[in-house]
């Protein structure tokens, strides 16, 4: 079995956690409620993002897991078709 000092223990916990200054760009409850607004609109996402179909609660929470912004929900829920999840999109028709 290894031992660390209690001082190496502290510092490589100190490396480990890092803060920033800049803004985060979470992905908001009310912004989500406001964008998936019915069913389909949730289960297109999970189709999307390949999701177990689950309650808006944990969609939301997964989505804020895979760190998904506001906007890659609005881009989702147009009228485009994606392409494997690559973010370009190709308009219909």
């Amino acid at each position: 079995m290894a031992e660390a000092s209690e001082i190496a223990i502290k510092n490589s916990i100190n490396n480990l956690i890092s803060f920033s200054n800049q803004p985060v760009d979470n992905l908001l409850w009310s912004d989500y409620i406001n964008l998936v607004d019915s069913k389909l609109k949730r289960e297109k996402i999970i189709k999307y993002y390949n999701l177990m179909p689950t309650n808006n609660k944990t969609t939301f929470k997964w989505l804020n897991y895979m760190n998904v912004k506001k906007q890659d929900l609005i881009d989702i829920l147009k009228e485009k078709q994606w392409r494997n999840k690559t973010k370009k999109c190709v308009p219909k028709g």
